[in-house]
C-alpha cells in the first residue's frame, strides 16, 4: 500500500531532482562567465548557459503544473529567481555600472565612518522634511547593508552587490503568491504567477541592482497585498497591516509613495 502511494510521486522527485541538477550547472556557468570591462553582455556569456537556463525554466514550469505542495514550489521558484536576479553580480567585477555604483559609494562611506553625513537633512529643512529625510530609502538600504556586513564579517561591496537580488528572490515570489491567492487564483495560478514574475525585463532589472528603488519595490508589493487582504477581510489586524507597509512604502521610497498613497487612500471603497 506504502509503495502504491509512493510510486506516483517517482516522476515528480525525478523532475525536481534534474531541475536542481540543471540549476546547479547553469549557476556553475554564470560563474564561470565572470569577466572584467565588456561592452555587451553576449560577450563573457558562457555559449551553455542560456540553453541550459532555458531547460531549468521549462522543468521548472512543469513542475509548477504538478500537484506538488505549494511551498516547495515556491522554495523553487526563489531558487531560480535567485539565479536570475544575480546575474549582473556574478558575471561583472563591479555588477550593473549604472547608479547602483553611487550608491554603492555612499553605502561604503557610512561603513567605515559609521556617522553618516548625508543622514543629516540641510538646516533649513522643517521637522516634517527632516523626518522624511531621515526615512528615505537610502538611508535605509546604508543601515541595512552596514550591519549585515558587520554580522557576518562580509565585505559591504559583496553584501551591497547581492543584498537586493536575494531580497527581492526570496520576497517578491511570495508576494506574487499573496496577491494571486487574494485575487482569488487558484493554488496552481498563484504558483504559476510568482515565476511569471520574473518574465518582464523591468522587473527583472530592479530585482537585479542594489538601489533604494528596487528596496521599494518589494515594500509597494506588500503593501499591495496588505490593501487587497483589508479588502476582502476588514479586521484590526489587515488595517494595521496595511497602514505599516503603506506608510512605509511612502515615506521611505519615493518613487513608488505616489502608488503607495493612492492603495492607502482607496482602501476603505467595497
Amino acid at each position: 500500500m506504502t509503495d502504491e502511494r509512493a510510486s506516483p510521486n517517482k516522476p515528480l522527485r525525478i523532475c525536481e531532482l534534474l531541475y536542481i541538477v540543471l540549476l546547479l550547472a547553469s549557476a556553475q556557468l554564470l560563474v564561470a562567465s565572470r569577466t572584467g570591462e565588456a561592452r555587451t553582455v553576449w560577450e563573457p556569456m558562457h555559449p551553455w548557459f542560456i540553453p541550459m537556463l532555458f531547460t531549468s525554466t521549462l522543468v521548472l514550469f512543469a513542475i509548477l503544473l504538478t500537484s506538488e505542495k505549494s511551498s516547495i514550489k515556491l522554495v523553487l521558484v526563489i531558487l531560480h529567481s535567485i539565479l536570475l536576479h544575480s546575474f549582473f553580480s556574478a558575471t561583472f567585477p563591479a555588477g550593473d555600472t549604472s547608479g547602483q555604483q553611487m550608491y554603492l559609494g555612499r553605502i561604503r562611506f557610512a561603513f567605515d565612518n559609521i556617522n553618516y553625513r548625508e543622514w543629516l537633512p540641510p538646516s533649513a529643512t522643517s521637522f516634517p522634511g527632516t523626518i522624511t529625510y531621515w526615512l528615505r530609502g537610502l538611508n535605509f538600504q546604508a543601515s541595512l547593508s552596514t550591519i549585515l556586513a558587520r554580522l557576518f564579517s562580509v565585505d559591504i561591496f559583496w553584501v551591497h552587490l547581492f543584498l537586493v537580488p536575494v531580497l527581492w528572490s526570496c520576497f517578491m515570489p511570495v508576494a506574487s503568491y499573496l496577491i494571486t491567492k487574494t485575487l482569488g487564483g487558484s493554488e496552481k495560478a498563484a504558483t504559476l504567477s510568482s515565476l511569471l514574475l520574473s518574465a518582464f525585463p523591468y522587473a527583472t532589472y530592479f530585482g537585479a541592482i542594489s538601489t533604494p528603488n528596487s528596496l521599494g519595490f518589494i515594500l509597494f508589493y506588500y503593501a499591495l497585498y496588505s490593501v487587497l487582504r483589508y479588502l476582502s477581510s476588514s479586521t484590526a489586524k489587515n488595517a494595521l497591516l496595511m497602514v505599516g507597509f503603506s506608510a512605509s512604502s511612502f515615506f521611505s521610497f519615493f518613487g513608488i509613495s505616489a502608488r503607495a498613497a493612492c492603495n492607502l487612500r482607496c482602501s476603505p471603497i467595497r
